[in-house]
């Protein structure tokens, strides 16, 4: 096994390949398991820092290009991922790039930076974060932490995540209105614009992992999900016509409450 292995109770196992590098850090959600470090290659593919594991198909997966330094720990709110430790910079797959400084969230857009106003994570190494409810707690060799002087400790408190059809974000050179539903949902997704899409509209679904499924109208504006396996994800409505890209909330569960 390559630094990393799972134990099933009886025998040890390999991960695939395993990572290149050492693991500072592992955390699970779901049927994902979630491995950090000072590595930049898992499996085949190249995971700078951190990669996920997909107990499922039993493959590594990049979290869009990675950070640009170690991890030292991993947290969850039960939805999305934070990673801690000493990198300053944040890389999507769409050459996207965010100033973080040693603490970022990962969710089913990419990579976010945490704090407001440029103020963003801390001026240190963070050596561990834990989670409890909405309040995130830190720990490490820093003194200032979103622009707030401290000493080595702070704790973040996560803002409301959106409701489950709340738009997360709009170009603003073209608003469009439009309705998703229904949202959770088992199966399917219908659209309802107020008006007409563009002829160029390009749809795809981004998991938490960064994976895409791209979607074709099956007419009505319906939209098969049924072979998308259940998780939180976010539909793209992406036009270069109309110079925008829509992006919405979308929960996919058998289970419907």
């Amino acid at each position: 096994a390559s630094r990393i292995a799972e134990w099933n109770g009886n025998t040890w196992s390999n991960l695939g390949e395993g990572t290149s590098g050492f693991v500072q850090a592992i955390l699970t959600i779901d049927d994902h398991l979630y491995a950090a470090g000072n590595f930049t290659v898992a499996g085949s593919s190249n995971a700078n820092r951190i990669a996920l594991w997909d107990q499922i198909t039993r493959e590594w997966f990049p979290l869009g290009d990675g950070l640009s330094n170690n991890v030292n720990d991993l947290a969850t709110d039960g939805t999305f991922l934070y990673a801690a430790g000493q990198f300053t910079i944040a890389f999507n797959s769409n050459s996207e790039m965010y100033t973080v400084n040693n603490l970022v969230r990962w969710d089913t857009l990419g990579w976010t930076p945490l704090g407001t106003g440029g103020q963003v994570g801390t001026d240190g190494v963070i050596h561990t974060i834990t989670q409890d409810g909405v309040d995130f707690f830190i720990g490490g060799s820093f003194g200032v932490a979103g622009g707030i002087g401290t000493q080595n400790a702070i704790f973040w408190r996560n803002p409301t995540l959106p409701a489950n059809n709340e738009i997360l974000s709009i170009d603003p050179t073209e608003k469009i209105n439009i309705t998703v539903f229904p949202n959770p949902t088992a199966s399917h997704i219908v659209l309802e614009p107020q008006g007409l899409f563009p002829k160029d509209l390009i749809l795809y679904l981004t998991s938490l992992s960064g994976k895409r499924w791209d979607l074709t109208y099956l007419g009505d504006r319906y939209l098969d999900l049924q072979k998308i396996p259940d998780g939180f994800y976010v539909l793209h409505l992406v036009s270069d016509q109309k110079k925008y890209h829509k992006k919405v909330k979308i929960i996919k569960s058998q289970v419907i409450k």
